[in-house]
Formats: C-alpha cells, sequence, structure tokens
C-alpha cells in the first residue's frame, strides 16, 4: 500500500472512497492503487444485485475509507509468526486540545476485517472527544428529540439515577 510512484495509502482511502460511494473523479479514469485497495479488502466497486452489497454496509466502508484517508499513515504488518493473521497499523493526528499523534491497530484473518478493525479503532478514539459542532441537549428526557428507545432509555436513567431523570442530563 503506498509504495512506489502512485498514490499513497491515505490517498488511495479517499479515491477508493469517492469510488465506493459512486462519485470518482470526473472526466478520469479511477486510480489504479484505489481500485487495487478496494480489491484487495474485497470491497465491490459498483453496487451489485449481490444481497451482501447492503446500503448501510456499503455507506458504513465509505465512511471508514474516508477516515483512513485523513490518516497520517497507514500500513500493513506481515508478522513472520502469525503468517494467517493480518494486520494494520495507522497513525491519526488529533486536532483540538486532545492534539496529538494516536497509534491506531487493527488485526484478523481477512484484510477487509483487519483494516475495519483498525479505523474502527480510529473512530472510536474521535467520538469520546468534544467537537465545536457537538450537539448538546438539556433537559428532562421526554422533552428532548434524543432517538433512544423507552426501554434502553429506561435502562441509562437507571444507570445515572433519580436526579436525571428528573432535572434533565445532556444528551
Amino acid at each position: 500500500m503506498g509504495q512506489g510512484d502512485g498514490l499513497s495509502a491515505t490517498q488511495s482511502c479517499r479515491a477508493a472512497a469517492e469510488i465506493l460511494a459512486g462519485r470518482p473523479a470526473e472526466h478520469r479514469a479511477p486510480p489504479a492503487e484505489a481500485l487495487a485497495l478496494l480489491d484487495a479488502l474485497g470491497y465491490e466497486a459498483s453496487p451489485s444485485a449481490d444481497d451482501r452489497d447492503d446500503p448501510i454496509v456499503r455507506a458504513n466502508r465509505v465512511a471508514l475509507l474516508r477516515l483512513a484517508g485523513r490518516l497520517r499513515r497507514l500500513f500493513r504488518i506481515v508478522p513472520p509468526d502469525a503468517p494467517n493473521c493480518l494486520f494494520f497499523g495507522g497513525e491519526l493526528d488529533v486536532p483540538g486540545e486532545a492534539a496529538g499523534t494516536v497509534s491506531l491497530s487493527g488485526a484478523w484473518s481477512s484484510p477487509s476485517g483487519a483494516f475495519e478493525r483498525c479505523i474502527g479503532e480510529g473512530a472510536e478514539y474521535l467520538s469520546q472527544l468534544e467537537r465545536d459542532d457537538d450537539v448538546v441537549a438539556r433537559g428532562p428526557p421526554s422533552a428532548v428529540p434524543h432517538g433512544i428507545g423507552p426501554r434502553p432509555l429506561a435502562g441509562l436513567l437507571a444507570m445515572l439515577g433519580p436526579a436525571a431523570a428528573a432535572d434533565g442530563v445532556d444528551l
């Protein structure tokens, strides 16, 4: 990935995300590196009639590829002592108050599984950081449009205690 004179691994991910999303660069053939990446991950470049090509799965793959395109580095690790296990590693530059570089890794028995676990680790890390455009609602749970079902909400409120149900919580 990202070797030679072609696209870097992260550039390949950005291009692959657009191909998978159905928006390849206009008036140009898709980059060979991006098509090779999609093939290596087992992602179909164009939607098929196959039931496995679920639109939600496809959207998640596009999102993971776009996040991978934001990494400082993305690379495969080939461990000599684990020939049947595939690893991806990456480095994510974190903006804002938590600025720094975070190391990512993912392992699985398939390239797509290892890739998705590596990039998913980055998504999980980023989801914990507060952003200026985060949506915060305050108020009693019955008055805040939160999208949480009644049973999960009851369980959450039970964990937070009686004051949360009466006074409200930040969602």
